[in-house]
């Protein structure tokens, strides 16, 4: 019970911890952290961050159905439940070190944790699929999906800030060069989850969503010819990748 009412807790606590720094009067806004630098052609566009919401609700919904007496013991929900109260104290502590702590190691240790988190209950939810009832189709395994699809981005993007931040020699590195580096980085891991998640389309959607908004980025707020085209050809990947997963089962007359 109580390890299912702290997942209810911090679902919620999503929703607020956001606007700790205006409720109190002092620390930095989320939407300003990582203001230090220019935005880099690595940047997706603000629209793309959106996706938070949708993450948001679906957690909170989920965090209210695993609570319920007919619920709180399930397979599925004893399985994940560490994962998911791991993935959400992590991040209520991300965002609470962004407003109050800045950019830096803190940051990116703990975004990477959140991704490793989201990862393992993406990948032990898909282990029970055969299993699984109709809201954990659509709303559990969205929401691991979701969560990790994105922070496979986010967790790189982080980590090429600090790296600006603690090595002044990697500003000595052409922002374009710098940007590809860290998008075939997110792609990689993006397609090594995919690869352990059968394909899973949800998974493969939340990667172009993310590669979708640089392109958005580098085509119409800070035009990038090359960045937009290695956007287009890293989605082509994605793309292909969840093709051929669906692709039908060769069968033999022999």
């Amino acid at each position: 019970m109580h390890r299912a009412l702290i997942v209810l807790v911090l679902a919620l606590a999503q929703f607020i911890v956001p606007q700790a720094s205006r409720l109190v009067g002092f620390g930095t806004p989320i939407g300003n952290v990582g203001g230090s630098f220019p935005p880099g052609p690595e940047q997706p566009s603000g629209y793309t961050f959106g996706i938070w919401g949708l993450i948001f609700t679906l957690t909170l919904v989920f965090a209210m159905r695993q609570l319920l007496p007919s619920h709180r013991d399930a397979a599925l929900y004893q399985n994940i439940r560490t994962a998911v109260v791991v993935l959400l104290a992590a991040s209520s502590a991300w965002m609470l070190a962004a407003q109050f702590y800045g950019n830096g190691l803190v940051l990116a240790a703990l975004i990477w944790l959140m991704f490793l988190s989201a990862a393992r209950g993406l990948l032990r939810t898909l282990a029970m699929r055969p299993t699984l009832d109709g809201f954990d189709r659509i709303i559990t395994l969205p929401m691991f999906a979701l969560y990790a699809g994105w922070l496979a981005a986010a967790a790189w993007l982080n980590t090429g800030s600090v790296i600006k931040l603690y090595s002044p020699a990697s500003t000595a590195v052409a922002p374009p060069l710098y940007a590809a580096i860290l998008l075939i980085a997110i792609a990689a891991l993006s397609l090594a989850l995919l690869r352990r998640a059968s394909g899973y389309l949800p998974l493969g959607l939340t990667t172009l969503w993310a590669l979708g908004g640089v392109a958005h980025a580098n085509i119409m707020l800070r035009p990038n010819t090359l960045i937009a085209a290695l956007t287009f050809v890293l989605g082509l990947i994605v793309v292909g990748y969840l093709v051929w997963q669906r692709r039908p089962a060769a069968t033999s007359e022999f």
